[in-house]
C-alpha cells in the first residue's frame, strides 16, 4: 500500500526544517500534550496516577536527554 501524496510532501517539509525549527516543533508538541493531559485530568477522565505516568512517558519522548523536569 503506497502512502498518500500529502504524506510525501510532509516528509519533505520535515527534512527541510532546520534544527532550531525542529526544536520549536518538539517544544510545541510537548506543551500541547501536557495541556491535553491537564484537561483530561480536570475532567476526571484519567486518574492522577495515570496523568503522572503519561506525563513521565511524554517527557521522555520529547526530551530524551532529560534537559527538562516536569515530574516531581
Amino acid at each position: 500500500m503506497s502512502r498518500p501524496q500529502w504524506w510525501s510532501a510532509l516528509d519533505s517539509e520535515v527534512q527541510a526544517m532546520t534544527e532550531k525549527e525542529n526544536t520549536a516543533v518538539q517544544k510545541s508538541s510537548l506543551c500541547y500534550s501536557i495541556n491535553m493531559l491537564c484537561l483530561l485530568l480536570s475532567m476526571q477522565l484519567i486518574t492522577e496516577e495515570e496523568y503522572n505516568r503519561i506525563l513521565r512517558h511524554t517527557a521522555e519522548h520529547y526530551d530524551p536527554q532529560k534537559k527538562i523536569c516536569l515530574v516531581s
